[in-house]
Order: structure tokens, then sequence, then C-alpha cells
């Protein structure tokens, strides 16, 4: 839908390259059973919270809640994991 990306949205694309590049263990690793990411922060990606979404893909995020009747989800797009242990994207 762009002719051209937004210089934002190339930035997120860079980040999330490199989370990827290191949350996966490369074959030729100083340690073949853990990747990068696992050795400097101590912990592992878990498929099930950190790959449910695709870079760029539409969501609703949840916003501040108050106790109206107005909506609590805005429309986004996901960026990428933030790495944590509960799974949460940007």
């Amino acid at each position: 839908p762009f002719k051209k990306l937004p210089g934002r949205l190339i930035i997120e694309l860079a980040a999330w390259v490199i989370f990827w590049l290191n949350a996966l263990h490369p074959s030729a690793s100083i340690m073949p059973h853990q990747s990068p990411h696992t050795i400097v922060t101590g912990r592992k990606i878990d498929y099930n919270l950190h790959c449910r979404y695709k870079f760029g893909e539409y969501v609703q995020a949840h916003k501040d809640v108050d106790n109206t009747m107005r909506s609590r989800t805005v429309g986004a797009l996901a960026l990428r994991p933030t790495g944590n242990k509960q799974g949460s994207h940007y």
C-alpha cells in the first residue's frame, strides 16, 4: 500500500531482522545449543509467545482503559517482539 516505506518502519524492520538473527543459533557457534540472544540475556525465545504476528501485520492493540463505553483497542501494525517473558510486541 506504500510507494515508499516510512522511515520509522524501516528502522523497526532492521530491529526485527537483528532480533531474529540473534534469536536463532547459527550452526558454527561457540555454543551450538544456545542462540546469541539466550547467551546474552539468559532467556529463550518461545515460539507461542514471540511468533504470534508477522512484521507489519494489522492488529488490535489495547490502549488506556477507563470505565466508559469508548473503544478499548486501536488499530496498529505489529512491528516486532519485545523479547520479554510475556511475549509482548511493539
